[in-house]
């Protein structure tokens, strides 16, 4: 986990800064790190234009990688990111996939020459690439330049559709980090765990812009003579109801393929393409219907904030293009989260510290292992005006469990409920749970100490005669705190009733 005040961040082929929004929001819930520089370098004067149009304090470089020299890089950042040049490994119909003997890899081998030259590395580099990429003779020397240069990495396969965004665009990325954080170099993970946010399903509609007016419409509208054409049936429509859309390339807008992203149907019907397929034995019989998505739309759907925006001397051809060929901002955020905030894997047992927290009322905590793994293992929300206290988002589910059952379910607990009375050995620690019947309170209370200091656990209000339980999780902002409006005092060695509260008399 990062803990320098001000990030250096060096973003190579950076495109419209797809990388620096990531970063930005990736690492926006931490008190300890933000963005301090970013040096950006890309050969596209467009895409350079549109990234100084956003972030005019940053430094933006029209320089071919491979030509950058040592003392340009030596200590200059914590972080790298880069989207190299994916056509040497894509897959599409006509590409040549000449892996590492293509030109165009050689600016990633001009990276890779640099890193092993210069004397104060980065501390973290993070790569996107098409799936291609990591089937490829490029990632064994890539592979060999990071084992050499002391990075372990972790390596992901995932798509936007994947965490609810309606858009399919797997791609490859590798988080790298000079230190000893990750020993296992073949898994590929083709899932992202979301931690405290909850994978919301969103539809097209929730990215489309109503504003349009008639005229502006007409602009994206698919000419007659395109649909004319055979080969209109090959286009990928969705409607506002649909819940995925083809990958958006470079080529949308100018060639209307499926291969190049979906085109939009606005007809009245609420129901989606999927459950009411378009007839393409007749294109025409949309004509005036069908419609490009817009580069705002576009921008939306691919996670940049609603604030960015192209230069005026960007043309609406030029704009499909930097999009396509960018990244997406809502899976790249998720996972240079996971780099410079903390992992968000958690096994049993852990002594690694861990961060949670963000923008809807919490605070940022570290967390102790066996409260991430709780966390993780149901889905919980913050209590309203509540900081540091959860409650289960599917009560039904727990609603009849006893507390140390939930504890054995996710593998904190090594035994059965019926194998133990108040304690339960954890890899590393002991587990109890104490049991307070209250003055004045109908409700029974189930305390269960999470770490060995005490400072986070599980509350449980239990109405036991029914068989039925209110379990919350509590961080170590609202642990004892609730526990002390209570009348229950706790030390970092024991649990048990506040003798002087003025607990009401029977």
């Amino acid at each position: 986990m990062s803990t320098c005040k001000g990030l250096r961040m060096i973003e190579f082929f950076s495109g419209i800064g797809g990388m620096r929004f990531s970063a930005e929001r990736g690492i926006q819930e931490s008190q300890e790190t933000s963005i301090e520089t970013c040096q950006a370098y890309d050969i596209s004067l467009h895409a350079n234009n549109s990234y100084k149009h956003n972030f005019p304090n940053d430094s933006v470089r029209t320089k071919l990688v491979e030509q950058l020299k040592p003392k340009d890089l030596d200590g200059k950042a914590d972080l790298w990111t880069m989207s190299p040049p994916c056509q040497p490994f894509t897959t599409t119909r006509g590409a040549k996939s000449l892996d590492s003997e293509d030109k165009r890899c050689n600016g990633l081998k001009g990276i890779m020459d640099l890193l092993t030259q210069i004397l104060e590395k980065p501390k973290y580099i993070f790569l996107e690439n098409v799936k291609g990429f990591s089937g490829s003779q490029m990632i064994g020397e890539w592979y060999k330049c990071l084992k050499e240069n002391g990075y372990t990495y972790k390596q992901y396969l995932v798509s936007p559709v994947q965490i609810g965004v309606p858009n399919h665009r797997q791609r490859y990325y590798i988080l790298c980090e000079r230190s000893d954080r990750w020993n296992d170099e073949t898994i590929i993970h083709q899932e992202i765990k979301m931690g405290k946010d909850d994978v919301e399903k969103h539809i097209v509609g929730d990215y489309i812009d109503d504003s349009l007016t008639a005229e502006d419409r007409n602009t994206f509208l698919v000419p007659d003579e395109i649909l004319q054409k055979d080969w209109a049936r090959q286009v990928g429509v969705v409607s506002k109801a649909d819940t995925a859309t083809h990958c958006f390339t470079a080529g949308y807008g100018r060639i209307f393929h499926r291969a190049t992203g979906s085109l939009l149907l606005t007809r009245d019907s609420e129901d989606s393409v999927e459950d009411n397929p378009i007839d393409r034995s007749n294109m025409m019989e949309y004509s005036g219907q069908l419609r490009r998505f817009t580069p705002k739309e576009l921008l939306c759907l691919f996670g940049f904030p609603h604030s960015f925006e192209f230069p005026d001397s960007i043309n609406l051809e030029h704009q499909y293009k930097l999009i396509g060929n960018s990244i997406n901002v809502n899976i790249v955020a998720l996972l240079l989260k996971e780099l410079l905030v903390g992992d968000v894997d958690v096994v049993r047992g852990s002594k690694e510290r861990l961060q949670v927290g963000g923008t809807k009322g919490h605070v940022v905590e570290e967390i102790d292992g066996n409260l991430m793994q709780l966390y993780h293992g149901y889905r919980w929300k913050m209590i309203p005006n509540c900081t540091g206290r959860h409650t289960c988002r599917d009560p039904a589910k727990v609603s009849s469990v006893a507390p140390l059952e939930i504890l054995k379910e996710i593998g904190i607990a090594k035994k059965s409920a019926s194998e133990f009375s108040e304690s339960v050995n954890d890899a590393d620690m002991e587990l109890k749970e104490y049991h307070f019947e209250l003055p004045g309170r109908a409700d029974k209370i189930h305390v269960i100490p999470l770490d060995t200091n005490n400072d986070t656990g599980m509350i449980t209000f239990a109405k036991e005669e029914r068989g039925a339980y209110v379990h919350t999780l509590n961080t170590s902002s609202g642990f004892r705190r609730k526990l002390a409006c209570i009348g229950i005092e706790v030390t970092s060695n024991d649990v048990r009733l506040d003798e002087n509260f003025p607990h009401p008399t029977s």
